[in-house]
């Protein structure tokens, strides 16, 4: 006998354990794996396209307004400006 509990009544909560604990437990968890599977899909198809878009190297308007154009090495902006002047 454990606790006033005896050896019938441990196997009859056992089996009503196994009947009806058990299963209601598993679906639970194959839900919860659902429902992760199907979320990191959506953030797979929502965040698979690139953030920034390249931008040839070139002369192009000055993003600071300091000067008329700045050169673009493709990857950053350098310190070689240009303000209109020809230089002649």
């Amino acid at each position: 006998m454990l606790g006033g509990i005896g050896m019938p009544e441990c196997i009859i909560l056992l089996v009503i354990l196994m009947i009806v604990v058990v299963p209601i437990y598993l679906a639970a968890v194959a839900a919860s794996a659902s429902r992760r599977a199907k979320a990191a899909t959506n953030a797979t198809a929502t965040y698979a396209t690139p953030s920034t878009i390249a931008v040839a190297a070139g002369w192009l308007p000055d993003p600071t307004g300091e000067h008329s154009l700045r050169y673009w090495d493709g990857r950053a902006w350098t310190t070689h400006v240009h303000d209109g002047e020809d230089g002649s």
